[in-house]
């Protein structure tokens, strides 16, 4: 073996050795933490509700597409939806993405800080009554009951709560799809989700490309 080579899987061989370390005195410090610290409290995928999700999401890229050129509400509006999403599910990162593209969309940021505690006090009515269902939709895993649904269409009309929607599936898809792969990396830091099996984890891991082939292999 050339030396080149040498070095190069001594190099991977000492950074999996740290990975290794790390992991490994990451669960020694999780077993000393008490239960409530110790659990994974993300919202995140199981299979039944990845499937559903994702069924929703495919099923309504057309109408998403339309949404993020501006559609009828406006990408200010978009990001606000999603970023309501994204506290609920409890996804960081997505509500930190939000949260810059809708600065950039012109949102105050005092507002943005409000959403992101999931706090609505405050907002236009124009605005809170597709917040208000955003944030329901996704406490109620994507089940909102029909009155809300139809509050949303009064108000908005047919297009606009297509739109709504669009922007919530977008969000309920990407939150929980990292909250899932954060709930393996938790596990393996010995905090697992309570309720999940990494069989589970793995499932909607490996079944995200195999779930988008076979919609675009069936259109």
């Amino acid at each position: 073996m050339s030396k080149g080579k040498s070095n190069a899987w001594l190099g991977i061989g000492v950074v999996a050795g740290a990975a290794l370390v790390y992991v490994l005195l990451r669960r020694a410090e999780a077993r000393r933490l008490p239960p409530a610290e110790r659990a994974f409290s993300k919202r995140f995928f199981t299979p039944i509700s990845f499937q559903n999700t994702m069924a929703g999401f495919l099923s309504n890229t057309g109408e998403l597409r339309r949404a993020m050129r501006g559609g009828k509400l406006g990408r200010a509006f978009g990001e606000r939806i999603m970023l309501v999403v994204s506290q609920v599910n409890g996804c960081r990162s997505c509500s930190y993405a939000h949260t810059r593209f809708a600065l950039r969309e012109g949102v105050p940021a005092d507002e943005l800080y409000r959403l992101a505690d999931g706090d609505l006090q405050g907002q236009p009515e124009g605005i809170l009554v597709a917040l208000l269902f955003a944030q329901h939709y996704a406490e109620t895993g994507g089940n909102p009951e029909s009155a809300t649904r139809e509050r949303l269409e009064a108000t908005y009309g047919k297009d606009g709560a297509r739109e709504v929607r669009a922007y919530i599936r977008l969000a309920m898809m990407t939150s929980l799809f990292n909250n899932t792969l954060e709930a393996i990396w938790s596990r393996l830091l010995g905090r697992p989700a309570a309720g999940s099996a990494l069989s589970d984890e793995l499932s909607v891991m490996l079944g995200f490309p195999a779930v988008v082939l076979r919609h675009y292999l069936q259109r």
